[in-house]
């Protein structure tokens, strides 16, 4: 076991380098299967697979952030086309509004009008006050849900 540590002391800045290689590979990876691209030293097949099964469930997560996003025809192709071009922000709410501005920009139609409905005014991972539809809400992601709570007068998140 001891041939496993560096220096045989975790916090040693050979093992920090280790760790540091490690997540800096761990980054290239994910961006690369998030991208639609075959990552070095990866089989083609089973990562194409791998990279759309990461891009859906993020979709997935945007969906369930902000509902009317599934109602929207193309939706979904717009936003794995988006997804491949940008990482995740930060939680979902935050990717929904960094998508539809992308989407906007790019003309196209149904992002302009689900704009008007959507704002996040403050967010954090897992919870967000937003706009929806002129009315204000806290977002609280819990597991793979995402569950509104309506925010009155004098509320605020």
């Amino acid at each position: 076991m001891t041939g496993l540590l560096v220096d045989g002391d975790v916090g040693s800045p050979a093992v920090t380098s280790v760790r540091e290689r490690l997540g800096a590979r761990h980054h290239e990876v994910l961006a690369a299967l998030l991208a639609g691209e075959v990552p070095d030293g990866f089989e083609p097949r089973t990562t194409r697979v791998t990279g759309l099964v990461l891009r859906r469930k993020r979709w997935r997560a945007a969906r369930s952030a902000f509902g009317l996003l599934g109602r929207a025809p193309g939706a979904a192709d717009s936003f794995d086309r988006y997804a491949r071009e940008h990482r995740q922000p930060d939680c979902a709410h935050a990717d929904v509004t960094s998508y539809l501005a992308w989407a906007r920009r790019r003309g196209w139609p149904p992002a302009a009008g689900l704009e008007r409905c959507w704002r996040v005014e403050r967010g954090e991972r897992r919870t967000a006050c937003a706009r929806l539809g002129g009315r204000r809400v806290l977002l609280v992601g819990l597991g793979s849900s995402v569950h509104e709570f309506p925010l009155g007068r004098g509320w605020s998140a």
